[in-house]
């Protein structure tokens, strides 16, 4: 199955992004990396999306979180488990600031029921499915990551479902075409412009916009993304990432818009307004005070 890798990393600013996802129509497994941010979504500053139904388990590997329904710190080996990734906007919210890298689960409910809450996992072994996960270049070494971290957190005491997680994992009739269409998305959310489409052509003759969309929208339908469609994962994918250089200590508003992709300072607030997401002045005095709690 295919990997999906979004980067952010802009010169000239001491802060880096990464996601690294191994995507499964079951389940997708994340390597987080984020150094120099505030993820903050009580702020109003991240889109929220839909709900997918779906168990998701952040795994502390360096750094700290918060719970902020609980206030509880979560260092090193902690798991926030959470009954779908809108609850951890808004039910059970999580965030964490500066060094942070984690492991994040999201598991169709066929693996494991809605559920809640913080699980004790060993630090040592998270830190090194993490490692293997972010250097992972090939599909047999990812495809025995998960059922690994599976059964890890199933030990600390998520109930999974009556299925074997191998048997539940097994590969689907495979699609030539996922990789190539990963690697589109891929190049497309690694960068500053914002395209209208992706590039996913089989040949030298471009195919339509409608095609392109048809292609894209059944990838993301197929592995459960929480976005239904291209336009959509985008334009959380460009507000997210504009809030997050917001929380970056004494940045301006232009230096945010053209670091994100967008035409001037006026151009970032008003899609920040169109999206209700609080204003960047709001965010950056909102991650100043999460700064101070954690």
């Amino acid at each position: 199955m295919p990997f999906l890798r979004r980067t952010f990393a802009p010169a000239g600013l001491d802060a880096h992004l990464s996601n690294r996802s191994w995507l499964h129509p079951l389940a997708r497994l994340s390597a987080i990396e984020s150094r120099g941010f505030v993820w903050n979504p009580t702020a109003g500053n991240l889109p929220v999306p839909a709900d997918d139904g779906r168990v998701y388990v952040h795994l502390v590997v360096a750094g700290c979180a918060i719970d902020l329904k609980s206030g509880a710190l979560l260092g090193p080996g902690d798991a926030l488990v959470t009954c779908s990734f809108r609850d951890t906007f808004e039910g059970r919210p999580l965030a964490f600031r500066g060094a942070h890298r984690a492991l994040a689960l999201r598991l169709d409910p066929r693996l494991a029921p809605r559920a809640e809450g913080v699980l004790r996992l060993p630090a040592e072994r998270v830190r090194a499915l993490h490692a293997r996960l972010a250097s992972a270049t090939s599909e047999p070494v990812a495809q025995q990551i998960l059922p690994e971290t599976l059964a890890l957190v199933r030990a600390a005491g998520l109930t999974l479902g009556a299925a074997s997680i191998e048997g539940s994992l097994s590969l689907p009739p495979a699609r030539a075409r996922d990789a190539e269409v990963a690697d589109s998305l891929s190049r497309a959310l690694s960068v500053v412009q914002r395209p209208m489409w992706v590039d996913v052509a089989e040949s030298d003759s471009p195919p339509s916009e409608r095609h392109l969309r048809r292609v894209l929208n059944d990838f993301l339908g197929r592995f459960h993304m929480p976005f239904s469609t291209w336009r959509d994962l985008r334009q959380s994918f460009c507000l997210t990432t504009a809030a997050l250089t917001m929380t970056v200590p004494g940045i301006k508003t232009e230096a945010v818009s053209q670091l994100t992709g967008f035409s001037s300072p006026a151009a970032l607030c008003h899609a920040f307004h169109r999206a209700a997401l609080h204003s960047p002045q709001q965010i950056a005095k909102s991650a100043q005070g999460l700064g101070r709690a954690l």
